[in-house]
């Protein structure tokens, strides 16, 4: 059932305030929790900004990084309710670090940071929510997965030697010296399509609602 939206609610999806005061703008509600045009905003730029390509804040960006937070929140509600273990600010800083080791100097990473309007903060919270999600898909996927010996096979036979024979510099190895790199592919697959499915029965079980005009 759709819930009334309160009056604080309404309020706050306001574009200005008191005073011409921006107002960030409700984008999505995902039951009690509320994600933000802002938030999406800051997603995009982040990400932008990690794969190493141009911001583009557009309707359709807007729409496909609010899904990723929606995603994201439902995720954060699982993990919540069973207390799955969350990452360790270590791990984010680790990986931070060897972003940051991709620039020549700190003066360069500041001005790129500034480039993409986001700060180290941003980058390593946004670090440790990817580490958190892995860590929860991890643990709630990765344990039911099984591949069979034919499965390896099969894959071997219509996958990797078709490919590997489009490739006629390289010796093409045998089954039993890619056997287990198969299985990780496989089982990645299998934990992908899990985790997909889990998100499809989850969103039919929790009211969620886009504010359109957060994305015009």
């Amino acid at each position: 059932m759709k819930h009334a939206v309160c009056p604080l609610l309404l309020l706050a999806v306001a574009s200005h305030g008191v005073g011409g005061e921006l107002i960030d703008r409700i984008a999505v509600r995902v039951d009690g929790t509320i994600i933000t045009q802002s938030e999406i905003v800051r997603d995009i730029r982040i990400t932008a900004f990690l794969d190493g390509r141009p911001v583009v804040l557009n309707p359709d960006t807007m729409r496909k990084a609010a899904e990723r937070l929606v995603e994201r929140a439902l995720i954060r509600r699982e993990m919540d309710a069973n207390r799955y273990p969350p990452a360790q600010l270590v791990e984010a800083n680790h990986l931070l670090d060897q972003i940051k080791g991709r620039f020549a100097s700190k003066d360069i990473l500041t001005s790129t940071l500034a480039e993409y309007a986001i700060g180290e903060d941003d980058v390593r919270d946004h670090l440790l929510l990817q580490l958190t999600t892995l860590r929860f898909i991890e643990y709630r996927f990765r344990p039911a997965i099984q591949v069979a010996p034919r499965d390896i096979e099969t894959y071997y036979e219509t996958v990797f030697l078709p490919q590997a024979g489009q490739s006629h510099t390289q010796r093409i190895p045998p089954l039993d010296e890619v056997r287990g790199d198969i299985e990780k592919i496989l089982t990645n697959q299998r934990v992908d399509q899990s985790l997909d499915r889990w998100l499809q029965e989850t969103r039919l079980q929790v009211d969620i609602e886009f504010q359109d005009e957060a994305f015009s």
